[in-house]
């Protein structure tokens, strides 16, 4: 009977994999107009979102987000930030919490927030990358809170490396912190026991995706009913572009990670100069909201300015733009 239910589950998930692939452009329109989320410089060119939502709320709030700003990019003020709210449209500061949770390193920069919900302490985690330019090397730190409000000292989680670890995307699973990142070309896993001790991560090892001429830059998932991944990750045609020219793509992989489905294009950065996106898509963050999908997108435009926005559907392959009746306009 185990033998036919694993049989069965891997047709179940082959007809996934058919399903999901997709060489036609992308299923959804851009949306037309942005997020804007006020930062501590007192403008929203935001970048890096990760949302986490609590249906129940969480410490006042149903939606938590971690994000960096990033106005025309300038490396110096790319620093961990929190925001929240009560619909997942209109973001705020609570009320005590202090922005940034980190400011720019000695001769680098900060980037690539992600956040994690620890339900067995009920605490928020603020994972971000630091990078050194003279050395080229990175290193992924975190603080923690157990109110959004009141952030625990920064801790080191992963040393200093010179092999690229972009956009590290964290969940926890059965003790452990999973952690998928980018090298610049492929996604990697590695894990480690939770806890506050010094970590000891697991050899990385490349996720099952067949990428092509795709280069994958910042990603984001969340796990379905099966434990398998639904990822969303910014790429660019290598030879064509840069991080700075990519489009976002869906990919499935199982969460044993032997198998996964090819890269589908979800959203194509703005076909004209004046969209707030036509520059790239960037780092978007994947949520499930009350059985719809939330895909918090960020993006770059003309004039290097960053941006964020919002498609919500029932699948990533059905979503719709953000609309002024959606923010009560």
């Amino acid at each position: 009977m185990k033998k036919l239910l694993s049989i069965l589950s891997a047709i179940l998930f082959a007809a996934t994999f058919t399903a999901c692939v997709n060489d036609q452009p992308a299923t959804s329109d851009n949306s037309p107009m942005t997020i804007d989320v006020n930062n501590y410089m007192q403008n929203t060119q935001n970048i890096h979102p990760k949302v986490l939502y609590f249906p129940e709320g969480w410490h006042g709030y149903r939606f938590w987000m971690a994000y960096t700003p990033y106005p025309n990019g300038a490396v110096d003020c790319e620093n961990p930030c929190i925001a929240a709210s009560h619909d997942g449209l209109n973001w705020e500061d609570p009320k005590g919490l202090s922005n940034p949770l980190a400011t720019a390193p000695e001769g680098g920069y900060n980037s690539d927030t992600h956040l994690v919900y620890d339900a067995a302490h009920d605490r928020l985690e603020c994972w971000w990358r630091k990078y050194n330019i003279a050395t080229t090397s990175d290193a992924i730190c975190r603080r923690v809170s157990g109110n959004g409000i009141d952030w625990e000292p920064e801790e080191l989680l992963l040393d200093w490396q010179t092999d690229n670890r972009l956009s590290p995307t964290v969940w926890i699973e059965d003790g452990k912190y999973r952690m998928i990142y980018s090298n610049g070309r492929f996604l990697y896993h590695i894990s480690t026991p939770v806890g506050k001790e010094k970590k000891e991560w697991s050899e990385p090892e490349k996720l099952p995706v067949d990428w092509g001429n795709l280069a994958a830059w910042h990603q984001d998932l969340i796990t379905d009913e099966n434990g398998d991944l639904e990822i969303v990750v910014c790429c660019y045609v290598v030879g064509e572009g840069n991080n700075n020219a990519a489009d976002l793509y869906y990919v499935k992989v199982k969460g044993d990670l032997t198998e996964a489905t090819a890269p589908a294009m979800i959203l194509h950065r703005g076909e004209n100069e004046e969209d707030f996106d036509w520059r790239s898509i960037y780092r978007s963050s994947i949520v499930k909201v009350d059985g719809e999908y939330y895909i918090y997108y960020s993006c770059i435009g003309k004039n290097w300015e960053r941006h964020m926005s919002l498609l919500r559907g029932p699948s990533p392959f059905e979503l719709r733009g953000l609309t002024r009746d959606d923010m009560g306009w």
